[in-house]
């Protein structure tokens, strides 16, 4: 993170946190060939180092609205469980758009 804020120096660095999918719980998602954390811990790693280098955080873990287990919501915002479509990225962009009006 050190290189990154010194690469950037002076410009706003943010974190985003990684989007809900409907296997996030699986040791081995989509094709690993060994067992890692879930993705839940991911997101916990990046809140730590956020706040551990005093950056802004959009949770889009907590609030992206994208839930892919659900299936009508995977259906109208990211059919394939991962990747959002194009409401989904509308969705995404409103509130990505809405975090950085508000640094």
């Amino acid at each position: 993170m050190n290189g990154l804020l010194e690469m950037y120096a002076g410009k706003p660095v943010v974190i985003l946190t990684p989007l809900h999918r409907w296997n996030e719980g699986c040791p081995r998602g989509d094709v690993k060939t060994e067992d890692v954390a879930p993705l839940s811990t991911y997101r916990t790693i990046l809140l730590r180092v956020a706040e551990s280098y005093a950056l802004p955080v959009l949770d889009l873990y907590a609030v992206s609205g994208i839930q892919p287990t659900n299936a009508r919501n995977r259906e109208r915002l990211a059919p394939d469980g991962v990747h959002p479509n194009d409401a989904g990225y509308a969705l995404l962009a409103h509130r990505i758009g809405k975090f950085l009006e508000s640094l």
